[in-house]
């Protein structure tokens, strides 16, 4: 088995390292003092000890991290930002992505990376770009291609983008191994491919709640909500055909989404799923159009090994409750 590749010590999964790769968050108080009491104590939370004093866009603070990330205060507003390096020197202390997401949740993100690395040889940028050449993929935004940048000792580094360089999601696609040996001169044996979806503005902010509640797993199942790479053969229509076996094992959609509905990632939350207002509707339409079955094996595929199967009865049986409130609904209606 390989390594966690060095650039990455997120949640590790087989040759797969995901985590958050950059925050940078604002917090607005009643008072500088109270701004100033916040940052402090996030940073001790965050066990970040300040360097040399330095001013960024107005906010006079100190640079963290060894000089990669910044902490000030601007009357009374606190800005923190926390680049990869940063965010990796806080996992070296023992805090996890989630122990991190706790430690910020008062605070709001104006921009959040979310990093998936991959050492699967198969999974390369060109190969990404191919697809999206071949219309081969469904996602939320259209435009797509690549540019290249010159690294420090004169090598060149190309990166695949989805989405506009001024859009609040963006997904980049680039070779990490070749970033690294060029940049930072560590050398990195094999293939290291990222995917970096970049959330800026609004998008950041509910990226960072979403994972807040969910865990950082959830970014994984969020980046496959917005784009996936379908299979060459199936369905005419695109969006019906299944994702390619390596982007399933890249979102890992089994684990992280049940494909029931946005966010749904356990049975306890299948439940509160199925029992939402006008959920009975929905089954009801999915049982007409013949996807009973298919939601159904939907659940049973994305089963974890430790699971009580009893919890599951229990999904299937808010189905089928749902289902029979649906059709006496309709009975009602019909002798109204």
């Amino acid at each position: 088995m390989s390594a966690a590749p060095a650039c990455n010590t997120g949640v590790v999964v087989s040759s797969i390292t995901y985590g958050i790769d950059w925050f940078t968050l604002t917090r607005s108080e009643t008072s500088a003092k109270a701004a100033s009491e916040a940052l402090a104590s996030t940073l001790q939370n965050l066990k970040i000890e300040c360097a040399k004093s330095e001013r960024q866009e107005g906010f006079h603070g100190f640079k963290i991290g060894n000089g990669h990330g910044f902490a000030g205060i601007r009357g009374n507003e606190a800005l923190l930002t926390l680049p990869g390096a940063v965010v990796e020197s806080i996992r070296a202390r023992g805090l996890t992505d989630d122990a991190i997401l706790f430690a910020v949740k008062d605070w709001k993100a104006t921009r959040l990376d979310f990093a998936i690395d991959t050492r699967n040889a198969a999974i390369t940028p060109k190969k990404i770009l191919r697809y999206l050449d071949s219309k081969l993929v469904t996602r939320k935004a259209q435009k797509y291609g690549a540019y290249t940048e010159k690294c420090k000792n004169g090598h060149e580094l190309t990166t695949v983008y989805v989405g506009a360089k001024s859009s609040n999601c963006r997904l980049c696609v680039y070779d990490k191994a070749a970033e690294l040996e060029f940049n930072r001169g560590e050398k990195v044996n094999g293939s290291l491919t990222r995917f970096e979806m970049r959330y800026r503005h609004e998008a950041a902010e509910i990226a960072r709640k979403f994972l807040t509640k969910y865990g950082v797993a959830a970014g994984r199942a969020a980046l496959n909500h917005w784009i996936s790479f379908r299979s060459t053969s199936g369905p005419k229509n695109i969006a019906r055909r299944k994702a390619v076996w390596w982007w399933t094992e890249l979102v890992s959609s089994k684990k992280a989404c049940l494909g029931l509905g946005r966010r749904v990632t356990g049975p306890q939350r299948s439940m509160e799923w199925l029992q939402s207002p006008g959920i009975a509707r929905k089954l009801s339409l999915a049982k007409r159009f013949g996807q009973w079955n298919r939601i159904k094996r939907a659940i049973i595929e994305a089963v974890p090994p430790q699971s009580q199967v009893l919890e599951w009865r229990e999904v299937f049986g808010a189905f089928e409750s749902a289902e029979n409130r649906n059709n006496q609904k309709g009975k009602n209606e019909w002798k109204a």
